[in-house]
């Protein structure tokens, strides 16, 4: 795969940017893309989501006569590298690698894979890591003063990427400030061996959940909601948790781009879906509605020859005591 599909593919993938001030919005995320394949189809894909973890397993199947190698992309998605909530600063686990700040684990056959980063800067769908880069600034952006850096940078080059859009510009007590105001997304990239047969890759990360700071009644009704399947019963119990002075509730929002599954050989022969609430009185929802429920926080889902029309959107409900 040439860098320039690499861009591509990634850019299919990103979320949406900020909800509203001190919201932080869900970062969609999952799927391993590559070139389309006539010849490899996923046997059974095993997928497990909760707020602090996703873990897929796959089965593929080659029936090609010999061993082939393709290259296969994991899309992270971009996230901001100004102080907005969930901005890279936010979210790295502190000494972290800020080009993996996922988490993200690939291994083939039981064999961890070293996958190599590829860090892109992006402003919405147009990619300025060549002009951000030119001008002597790091894609992450994570440096102690950002306006200082910034004011260091030939006026000619600063004036192009507050043009691009990739840099704010404003004014304190007389002076110009600048800001960096690109989104900053690394994609893993690896070589990967396809021999006739079944080949196991598992994968596991941590997901960008979505933390809205005003939610309203768009969770229960509406297209968010309808997203996840949200209904009657879930509603219900909503209600019933109110009726009962169970408090409020926060909402957390996880997506997985399950829809990538176009770029393998027919449907997904088996698949199993596993959502995991983060308590007992937590609720969850997601398509499809029908999951069943086997233990206090978890649910599951199973189907055959699927061929996933949408993507998945988790939502969790976690309601606070009022004291």
């Amino acid at each position: 795969m040439n860098r320039l599909l690499l861009s591509l593919l990634c850019l299919a993938f990103m979320a949406p940017a900020a909800l509203a001030n001190g919201a932080i919005a869900e970062r969609r995320t999952g799927g391993l893309v590559f070139k389309q394949s006539d010849t490899v189809s996923i046997l059974r894909e095993d997928l497990f989501v909760s707020l602090d973890q996703i873990k897929v397993d796959y089965v593929y199947k080659s029936e090609a006569s010999d061993r082939q190698t393709v290259t296969i992309a994991f899309p992270m998605p971009g996230v901001p590298v100004n102080d907005d909530p969930g901005s890279l600063r936010e979210i790295l686990p502190e000494g972290a690698d800020p080009q993996n700040y996922m988490s993200f684990k690939v291994s083939v056959d039981g064999e961890e894979v070293k996958a190599t980063p590829f860090a892109q800067a992006l402003v919405g769908d147009k990619d300025v890591t060549e002009k951000v880069t030119k001008a002597g600034l790091p894609l992450d952006m994570l440096v102690d003063d950002a306006n200082a850096l910034l004011q260091k940078v030939p006026k000619p080059a600063l004036d192009e990427l507050v043009a691009l859009g990739a840099v704010g510009q404003g004014e304190s007590y007389g002076e110009a400030v600048y800001w960096p105001q690109w989104d900053y997304q690394v994609a893993f990239e690896w070589q990967q061996d396809f021999k006739p047969g079944e080949t196991k890759v598992a994968i596991t990360y941590m997901p960008l959940a979505g933390y809205p700071a005003d939610v309203g009644d768009s969770y229960e009704t509406g297209e968010l909601a309808q997203a996840a399947c949200v209904d009657d019963a879930v509603r219900g119990a909503i209600n019933k948790r109110r009726a009962k002075g169970g408090g409020y509730y926060e909402v957390a929002s996880v997506g997985y781009v399950l829809t990538t599954a176009k770029y393998w050989k027919g449907p997904i022969g088996t698949f199993n879906l596993a959502v995991e609430k983060p308590d007992e009185k937590a609720l969850a929802a997601f398509c499809p509605s029908e999951a069943k429920k086997v233990s206090p926080t978890r649910f599951e889902w199973q189907a055959r020859d699927f061929a996933p029309k949408a993507d998945l959107s988790v939502i969790f409900y976690t309601f606070q005591e009022v004291e």
